[in-house]
């Protein structure tokens, strides 16, 4: 099927996974009060995400044939782009940072990630959606915790320090800047289980988790199309374009790097985040609405 997205125009999508009732939540949760134009859902906000990683996964495999990404690896990343924000509870991050915490505080490191793999488990199952086999499954839930995936949840292994390199011009000195994250795939590239070569190639594209959920710079698909989605709808600017990166972007030592040049881009990024934050995420009214729901559910 193909969708018409506002910010995205039109995609192909899996037309069985969107019909799904669990695909139909808000974005912005309480924020709809602040700014009347923040009624935009996650449905469409996953439509452009799948979209986007779909864009960026096509250009790598175009730019860096060496990768050797196959048309499985494809699907699967637009798959985990379309479903990863599966887990939001009512009212989106109010569920996750505020409800839990406050009336289940023995569950307060839940969260909206883990959910949403097991949601897509149940998305499949309940509606008899037989599109991937088992292992594919996987692939997709793993995409979709990225850096998450080797917590204390059933996609587990130990976790590692890792460096973030950013090609400075893609050859000769790197930036680099150093991180904590998890390992995706565990010890070995197989999420602890040894089953991981079969699909997503193991080790040697470990790349294609940073673009759904990348948990070693933050800079994603996920967040790339929000920041553009929830500026355009509560009528803010950015002078954000996510292009600047999409098409500098290159994998070096197994991870998306992007050319120095494309830093002010990077910063624009960050900077678009911080500003929807202060403006609209936690504007006090839209944080009171919030403390209300919390309290109205306890």
């Amino acid at each position: 099927m193909r969708a018409l997205c506002t910010a995205r125009a039109r995609m192909r999508v899996c037309v069985r996974v969107c019909s799904c009732v669990s695909m139909q939540l808000k974005q912005l949760g309480t924020a709809y009060y602040v700014y009347p134009g923040a009624s935009h859902n996650r449905f469409e906000h996953s439509l452009g995400v799948s979209y986007l990683s779909g864009a960026q996964i096509d250009y790598l495999a175009h730019s860096q044939p060496e990768l050797r990404v196959t048309d499985e690896d494809k699907m699967l990343v637009r798959i985990a782009g379309l479903v990863h924000d599966l887990g939001h509870g009512p009212f989106s991050h109010v569920f996750d940072s505020l409800f839990i915490p406050t009336v289940r505080p023995d569950r307060a490191a839940w969260s909206h990630e883990v959910m949403s793999a097991e949601l897509f488990e149940a998305l499949l199952d309940d509606n008899g959606i037989d599109l991937l086999d088992e292992h594919q499954r996987r692939c997709v839930q793993r995409l979709v915790l990225g850096a998450k995936a080797q917590s204390s949840h059933a996609y587990s292994a130990p976790g590692v320090a890792q460096t973030v390199t950013m090609a400075a011009g893609f050859g000769g000195t790197r930036a680099q800047v150093h991180t904590t994250r998890t390992d995706v795939m565990g010890a070995g590239g197989d999420g602890g289980n040894g089953s991981a070569g079969s699909h997503l190639g193991g080790d040697e594209k470990m790349f294609l988790f940073d673009i759904v959920a990348n948990g070693r710079t933050g800079i994603d698909t996920d967040k790339w199309d929000y920041l553009a989605r929830d500026t355009y709808n509560i009528g803010h600017t950015s002078a954000f374009d996510h292009r600047r990166l999409l098409y500098s972007s290159r994998v070096v030592e197994d991870r998306i790097a992007y050319h120095a040049k494309e830093v002010m881009a990077v910063y624009e990024m960050f900077h678009t985040r911080y500003s929807l934050f202060k403006a609209c995420y936690v504007h006090r009214a839209t944080k009171a609405v919030e403390f209300m729901i919390t309290d109205g559910g306890c």
